[in-house]
């Protein structure tokens, strides 16, 4: 009798390679979201895209929203990985680093193409001209628009980033990227968290009571959470480049999470109490409702990081992956929901 041969042994993580599809499917359902989201919310309503003659322009701007904050939560998450989570003994980047911040210059350059649409389509908004024409007016013409004074900074910054990646990942004369020092590396950090600064101060915080408190309390907020979902993210990503050292970078990276979840809740609470004088009010509005789903969201992925810390992290370090990429996998989507509801809060009238 003929004896059927095993099976090829695979590797335990081998179902949860992030493949270029799986990535695609989750961006769209968080755009899908964002939409939905802002209908919910009022942010975006079709009367105004009818009223302003330009639809294809008004329902651009979600999508160039959504590209990009996931372009910047995923250039974010890289660079600190690269950064902050790999062992890097010696005064210039692992390899696996080294590797790991290549994969950063991809989504600079989409957050820069984002960031550069997002003034475009602002401009519009504001001017009701064309690209031709707005080109025509320059710099100084896009300066004097007030409303698109944050934009522009925010593209400034994103563009520096990008001109400092480019920099650091130059090639050599044999073709082969230079080492590239520590030090350096960790400038990047800078404008990262300057990029953020032009949003947070022009945004809700901007008309409350304390509003440098308010603008403190949601930068804090949106780092505390871009390092949460961006972080994993990469951890996910780029996991077989980080070879052995995975184990100890997903520890790590733990600790960063658990530290960025406290900071999320207090921030958030702080930017609460700052900015709406009737909170009880508050949430029965659209507004409100969107800031329940958002919380609503989050409770659930803070639990799967409590999984990770008491379960899955000792399985990792016992050489049993799977339970913390299917865990790591749930969460992911999990926080995509959670972004894009953050996304159609910014841009949902305040109570």
């Amino acid at each position: 009798m003929a004896v059927r041969p095993a099976p090829a042994p695979t590797s335990p993580s081998s179902d949860f390679r992030p493949d270029r599809r799986r990535v695609a499917a989750l961006v769209t359902v968080g755009l899908v979201a964002v939409v939905g989201f802002g209908l919910l919310g009022g942010g975006l309503t079709p009367a105004d895209a009818a009223a302003a003659g330009g639809r294809v322009a008004y329902w651009a701007q979600p999508v160039v929203g959504w590209t990009a904050r996931v372009a910047a939560v995923m250039c974010s998450g890289t660079i600190l990985l690269a950064v902050c989570w790999i062992p890097n003994p010696g005064t210039v980047l692992s390899a696996p680093a080294l590797a790991v911040l290549r994969g950063a210059r991809g989504w600079a350059v989409l957050w820069t193409v984002a960031a550069v649409a997002a003034v475009g389509l602002r401009l519009h908004d504001l001017t009701g001209l064309g690209p031709v024409a707005l080109l025509r007016t320059g710099p100084t013409g896009w300066w004097d628009q007030v409303g698109a004074r944050s934009d522009l900074e925010t593209a400034a910054v994103v563009l520096l980033l990008l001109a400092g990646l480019l920099l650091l990942l130059r090639t050599g004369p044999s073709g082969a990227i230079a080492p590239v020092a520590h030090g350096r590396a960790a400038l990047l950090l800078a404008p990262l968290v300057l990029a953020v600064l032009p949003q947070t101060l022009a945004g809700h915080s901007a008309h409350a009571a304390n509003p440098r408190l308010a603008a403190l309390a949601l930068t804090v907020h949106v780092l505390a959470a871009t390092t949460w979902v961006g972080g994993l993210a990469a951890v996910l990503r780029h996991r077989r480049e980080l070879g052995t050292g995975a184990v100890w970078t997903a520890g790590r990276f733990s600790g960063w999470a658990a530290a960025a979840v406290l900071a999320l809740v207090l921030s958030g609470l702080v930017s609460l109490l700052v900015t709406v004088d009737d909170v009880p009010a508050a949430l029965g509005s659209a507004w409100g409702a969107l800031l329940l789903v958002k919380v609503g969201l989050l409770v659930p992925a803070v639990g799967a990081g409590l999984v990770h810390r008491r379960w899955t992290l000792p399985a990792l370090r016992a050489g049993s992956p799977r339970a913390f990429l299917r865990w790591a996998t749930a969460e992911m989507v999990v926080l995509v929901l959670a972004l894009a509801a953050a996304v159609a809060l910014a841009t949902t009238p305040g109570p």
